[in-house]
Formats: C-alpha cells, sequence, structure tokens
C-alpha cells in the first residue's frame, strides 16, 4: 500500500499490522527499537470506553498480546501509560507515572543488546524498564490498534512518523 491515508477498508480488524522481520533476536550486540508519533483526540471514558496498544504484538484483534513490547492505554487500569511485555502469554505490566492525554505524543521503546530488558520513553523520557517476559519468538510485527469497549462514539487517535530498526553497534 502506498503511503498516504489508510481507511477503515483497508485495516483488519480496525488494526494496522506491518511484519516487521524475524522477531526480537538477532545475535550478538544487536539492539532494536521502535517508535511512533500519535495523537489521541479523545481520552477514552466511562461513556465510550477504549484501549489502546502501540508497538509490538502477534495479535491485531482485541485481545492482549501474546508475545510483544508495547504501550497500552487502559483507563480502567490506569490513567497513566503502561509498558508492557509479553511472552508466550504472560506479560508483565507497569503502569507509569506519565499520564495519557490527549495531543501529540512520541512514544518509542529500545531492547537492550543483551535482550534483558526493554526500556520505555514518553516524549524522550524514560518511564522504566521492564525485565520480565521479553518475547523470545518470531511472530511479532508493528500494531497500532484502538479497542471499543462501551460506548457509540467514534473514537480514533492519528499516527504521524513510525520508525523500527536494528542497530548493530559492532557494524557486522
Amino acid at each position: 500500500m502506498n503511503a498516504g491515508v489508510i481507511t477503515n477498508a483497508n485495516l483488519a480488524n480496525s488494526s494496522l499490522t506491518v511484519t516487521a522481520g524475524n522477531g526480537l533476536t538477532g545475535g550478538g550486540a544487536i539492539s532494536l527499537g521502535t517508535s511512533a508519533a500519535i495523537d489521541i483526540t479523545t481520552l477514552s471514558n466511562a461513556t465510550d470506553e477504549f484501549d489502546i496498544r502501540v508497538g509490538l504484538c502477534d495479535v491485531t484483534s482485541g485481545a492482549d498480546c501474546t508475545d510483544g513490547v508495547y504501550f497500552w492505554y487502559n483507563r480502567n487500569t490506569s490513567v497513566n501509560w503502561i509498558r508492557s511485555t509479553a511472552n508466550g502469554g504472560t506479560r508483565t505490566q507497569t503502569a507509569s507515572t506519565n499520564a495519557v492525554a490527549t495531543g501529540w505524543v512520541y512514544l518509542q521503546f529500545v531492547v537492550a543488546d543483551d535482550e534483558s530488558s526493554v526500556e520505555f520513553f514518553v516524549n524522550n523520557v524514560s518511564i522504566g524498564s521492564n525485565t520480565l517476559n521479553i518475547p523470545t519468538t518470531a511472530a511479532t510485527g508493528l500494531l497500532f490498534v484502538i479497542i471499543k469497549s462501551a460506548g457509540t462514539a467514534s473514537r480514533d487517535f492519528d499516527i504521524d512518523y513510525v520508525t523500527f530498526y536494528q542497530h548493530n553497534p559492532t557494524g557486522r
């Protein structure tokens, strides 16, 4: 698909998944990361409830990731960004102290060279690292999904900038 507007007719389960290679491993001293700029126009509320997941994930439906590294917005769990890692269906999900807000936000995570941790950033400020349940499978792709669970008003978020990179500091 060429760059431009992606309509709901082009999306499976109201999500966009881009296959992103062979998982989180690359052998040796390799770091991997992804970043995205998103704009949440309206926050979730009791009338129009929804969750947002942004990152790498093996699931494109409303189900939670079995394997993935992602940011999660779930107002019922926390009004702050939740840093999430999942491996084989076991998850580590930790609420940050960085509140989800309307407007543009830059989300990024970086997997350590030795794959022992994942550090999460919101607007270039670290919100902490997860060291448990880092996925070991190759079945992950880029994921941007909004899951509506209550209400009839349309809810969406905009995506303006996405990167996915794998960096080898030894220059192989």
